[in-house]
C-alpha cells in the first residue's frame, strides 16, 4: 500500500471518527447545553471557559479513539481496521440507544439491539466503500452542531456580554433598608392547613411573619422554573422567552442596578448573575479555570450518562433530577454533606448571615436566594443534613401513581420545609439584631412551587387543574417600614410586582416600564387575571395526542385565575396522609400511623420476637456495611446526621402494606407501612429527627406492629441480618 493511499485511508478513518463520537457525544451534549445555557451561568463559567469546554467535548474523543487506532497498528494493520470497527459499532450503537428508549423494551433489550444494529452497520461501512464515503461526509455535522451552539441567543450572551447601564432609574434618595429573600421550589399549599391558613404549629416563624408583613394569599409566580421566574421577581417584568438568561445583560434594569447607587449591596445570589460584579463584589477566591473546567466536566459526564443510559438499568448512573450541580456526590461511598448542596444551602446561607453588618453610610440592601425548600429533599427541621437515599415515587421524570411512595416523599418535603422555617426564623432574628429589621422594606416570595400530582412532572402539567396551585401559587409577604402592620390581602399578585412595590416603599420616582404594579396602591384595580409563561417540560410519550398538546403552550403567554376549590383540593389530598391531620408535638412533621405513640418508651408495650430479620440499605439502595448490627454513630458537631432509615425485611411473617416501627436507644420515633418489594417481604422508610440521636453509638431496633386489646399496639422484635 503506497503512501498516499495510507495518508488518503487515515483521513478517511479520522472523518468517520469526527462524525461517529459528533453524533454519539458532542452533537447531543451541545444541544443540551444550548436549550439550558444556565448550566454555564450556575457554574459562573466566563467566556474562556466555554470555549474550552466545546473543544475537550468536540476534539478530544475522536483524538483518544484515534491514539488508541495508532497503538493498535503496531500488531499489524489487519488489527487495527479491526479496532475501528470496533470503535464504528460501539459509537453507533450508543447513538441508537436513546431512539429507542420511548419503544417500550426494557434497558438490557434495548442495550442488545443497539449492539446488533451497531455491529451490523460498522459491517457494512468495513465491506462497501459507498458506506465509508457516506459515513466520513458526515463530520461536516459536528462543524453544524458547533455552529448552531456558538451562534444560538443564549450562549452568544454569555460569550459576548452586553454590559448595558441603567443610566436613569429614580430621581430621589431612600434611606430605607431593604431586604429581598427568594426561596426556591415552595408552593404555597405546603404552609397551609384546612382553614388555608399558615399551620402556625409546624411553620411558626411564617405564621409569625404575618404579624409584620402583608400575606398575599393569592400570589402566583410568572414561570415555572428558575433561571425564568427569579429574574421576574428582580426586574418587574414579564419575561419574554424561554432563552433570556438570568443575567444583568438580559435584564439591565434589575432591583440590584436600580439601587446600587443608594444602598450597600450584600448579595447571596448562588445560581444566577443578575447583580454585576462590579456591584456584588464576591469575597470568595475565584476558582481556578482548571478547577471550574473540571467541575463542568464532570457534572456534563453524568448529564451524558443519563443520556445514553436506559433508565430502568441500575448501573450507577448518578441522578441528576432536581439538582443544580455536583451529579456525582451521590455515588460516594462513605457519606458526608456534598459541598453543593450543603455548602450552597444550609450552611452557606448561616455564613452569609453571620456576615451581615449593622447599617453604615448607605442604607442596606441584602438579597438572599435560598436554594430551599427546593429538592434534594436532605435537611430535618434542625438543619442538619441527612443521606436522602432513593428517592420514592418520581421515575423518569414523573410522579408514579403509588401513593406510599409519594407520601415518602412529601414526608421528605415537610421536613425541609421546616428547616426552611427555622432559617426564616434565624434570619429575621440576625436582621433584628443588626438594628435592621424594624425600618426595612422586607420580602419573603419564592419563585415557584412543586407538584406532587400522579403522571407529572414535578414542575406541573398546565393541563392538570392542579398545576396552578402545587406550581404557579407561592408564599409571597412584603413588609412595610414599621412593625405590627401585617395582615392579608386577597389581591392576585404576581412576583413581577416585587420591584414596582419595593420601589413605591420607599418613595421613589422611577422612569422604568415595569409590566408589574405596586400592591399597596389603592387606586389600582386587581387583577382579573394572572399570566404564566409556560416553561419547558421533559417529553414523554411525544406521539400521545395529550402530550403534544401540552408541548404546544411552551413558550407561550396564558392567562388563568385563582381559585378556592383548587386550594382545597390540594390540600385535602395532605390530609388524607395518616398522621398530617393529628401532629405530634414531639415531631410534628411527621407522617404515618400512630402520631400518638412517638417519643414513647418500647418498655411501655408487650415485646416479642419476630422470625424475620432486616438489612439498612446505603442511599445507593444496597445493603450499607456500617449498620450491619442495627448501631449507628452519631456526631453532633458534624452537621449531618443518619435521620433516613431505609432497607428491607426478609421473611415470611411480614408482607407489604403492613405496619413496622423504628426505636432507637428504646424509644419510638417512627411508624411506616412496608412498601412492596420484588425480592423482600417489603421495604421500610423512617424519617427521625436528631434529637432522637446521642453523641457516639446508638442502638436501633425494628418492630413489626401487631394491633392488641384497647386499641393497643404490641411489638415484635425482628433480628438483624447476619447478626
Amino acid at each position: 500500500m503506497n503512501t498516499c493511499t495510507q495518508r488518503s485511508g487515515l483521513i478517511e478513518r479520522t472523518l468517520q471518527l469526527v462524525a461517529l463520537t459528533g453524533l454519539a457525544a458532542s452533537s447531543p451534549l451541545l444541544n443540551i447545553l444550548r436549550e439550558g445555557p444556565e448550566f454555564f451561568v450556575n457554574r459562573r463559567a466566563i467566556p474562556v471557559d466555554i470555549v474550552s469546554l466545546v473543544a475537550i467535548v468536540v476534539v478530544v474523543p475522536p483524538l483518544i479513539l484515534l491514539a488508541l487506532e495508532g497503538c493498535a497498528r503496531v500488531l499489524g494493520a489487519a488489527f487495527s481496521r479491526f479496532v475501528h470497527s470496533v470503535f464504528v459499532a460501539l459509537l453507533i450503537s450508543i447513538i441508537i440507544v436513546p431512539l429507542l428508549e420511548s419503544s417500550g423494551l426494557s434497558g438490557w433489550k434495548i442495550l442488545a439491539l443497539s449492539v446488533a444494529i451497531g455491529s451490523s452497520v460498522s459491517a457494512c461501512v468495513a465491506r462497501f466503500v459507498p458506506a465509508r464515503k457516506w459515513l466520513a461526509f458526515l463530520a461536516i455535522l459536528s462543524g453544524v452542531s458547533v455552529g448552531n451552539f456558538f451562534l444560538s441567543d443564549g450562549i452568544g450572551t454569555l460569550l459576548f456580554p452586553r454590559h448595558e447601564r441603567l443610566e436613569s432609574g429614580y430621581t430621589k434618595s431612600s434611606a430605607t433598608p431593604v431586604v429581598v429573600l427568594i426561596f426556591d421550589e415552595f408552593p404555597l399549599n405546603g404552609l397551609l392547613n384546612r382553614d388555608l391558613q399558615i399551620d402556625a404549629e409546624r411553620f411558626p416563624n411564617f405564621a409569625a411573619l404575618v404579624k409584620d408583613a402583608t400575606w398575599f394569599q393569592n400570589a402566583a409566580a410568572v414561570n415555572q422554573f428558575t433561571p425564568i421566574a427569579l429574574p421576574a421577581i428582580l426586574s418587574g417584568r414579564m419575561p419574554r422567552s424561554l432563552k433570556q438568561l438570568p443575567t444583568a445583560e438580559s435584564y439591565p434594569a434589575n432591583l440590584f442596578t436600580i439601587l446600587g447607587r443608594s444602598h450597600a449591596i450584600a448579595a447571596y445570589e448562588p445560581f444566577t448573575r443578575l447583580c454585576p460584579d462590579d456591584l456584588c463584589r464576591r469575597k470568595t477566591k475565584q476558582t481556578s479555570w482548571r478547577g471550574r473546567l473540571t467541575f463542568m466536566l464532570s457534572d456534563l459526564a453524568a448529564v451524558y450518562l443519563n443520556y445514553i443510559v436506559p433508565e430502568d438499568l441500575d448501573l450507577g448512573v448518578p441522578t441528576i433530577d432536581g439538582k443544580w450541580g455536583d451529579f456525582w456526590e451521590d455515588t460516594t461511598v462513605d457519606w458526608d454533606a456534598p459541598n453543593f448542596s450543603r455548602g450552597d444551602r444550609v450552611e452557606s446561607f448561616k455564613r452569609f448571615m453571620r456576615g451581615l453588618k449593622a447599617p453604615g453610610e448607605k442604607p442596606p440592601f441584602i438579597f438572599a436566594h435560598i436554594i430551599l425548600p427546593h429538592m434534594p429533599h436532605q435537611f430535618v427541621p434542625s438543619g442538619r443534613m441527612y443521606a436522602p437515599g432513593v428517592m420514592q415515587g418520581y421515575v423518569r421524570d414523573q410522579w408514579v401513581d403509588d401513593q406510599a411512595r409519594r407520601e415518602v416523599s412529601y414526608q421528605q418535603f415537610l421536613l425541609q420545609l421546616g428547616a426552611t422555617d427555622r432559617l426564616v426564623g434565624e434570619f429575621i432574628a440576625r436582621l433584628k439584631e443588626l438594628g435592621i429589621y424594624e425600618q426595612a422594606v422586607l420580602v419573603a416570595v419564592a419563585d415557584h412551587g412543586i407538584s406532587f400530582q400522579p403522571g407529572t412532572h414535578r414542575r406541573g402539567d398546565v393541563s392538570n387543574e392542579a398545576f396552578y396551585d402545587d406550581v404557579m401559587s407561592i408564599p409571597l409577604f412584603i413588609k412595610r417600614p414599621g412593625v405590627g402592620m401585617g395582615g392579608i390581602s386577597s389581591k392576585r399578585a404576581q412576583t413581577m410586582d416585587v420591584v414596582p412595590t419595593v420601589l413605591a416603599l420607599l418613595g421613589l420616582d422611577y422612569d422604568i416600564q415595569f409590566d408589574g404594579k405596586s400592591l399597596f396602591t389603592e387606586a389600582d384595580q386587581d387583577r382579573t387575571e394572572q399570566l404564566l409563561l409556560v416553561g419547558r417540560i421533559p417529553k414523554k410519550n411525544a406521539e400521545e395526542e395529550s402530550e403534544r398538546k401540552k408541548h404546544e403552550l411552551e413558550g407561550q403567554v396564558i392567562s388563568f385565575s385563582p381559585s378556592v376549590d383548587r386550594k382545597r383540593a390540594t390540600i385535602d389530598w395532605k390530609y388524607t396522609i395518616e398522621g398530617y391531620a393529628s401532629p405530634n408535638p414531639y415531631n410534628p412533621y411527621y407522617l404515618g400511623p400512630h402520631s400518638d405513640l412517638l417519643g414513647r418508651p418500647v418498655s411501655d408495650f408487650a415485646v416479642g420476637v419476630s422470625s424475620s430479620t432486616f438489612v439498612f440499605h446505603a442511599r445507593n439502595g444496597k445493603p450499607d456495611p456500617n449498620r450491619v448490627h442495627g448501631v449507628l454513630r452519631y456526631d453532633p458537631r458534624s452537621g449531618v446526621c443518619p435521620c433516613n432509615l431505609q432497607g428491607v425485611v426478609i421473611g415470611s411473617d411480614l408482607k407489604a402494606g403492613d405496619e413496622v416501627a423504628v426505636a432507637i436507644n428504646g424509644v419510638l420515633q417512627s411508624f411506616a407501612r412496608l412498601i412492596p418489594s420484588t425480592a423482600y417481604a417489603g421495604n421500610f422508610v423512617f424519617f427521625v429527627l436528631d434529637k432522637a440521636f446521642k453523641a457516639g453509638e446508638n442502638k436501633v431496633e425494628i418492630f413489626k406492629v401487631l394491633p392488641a386489646a384497647d386499641n393497643a399496639i404490641r411489638l415484635e422484635r425482628l433480628s438483624p441480618e447476619n447478626s
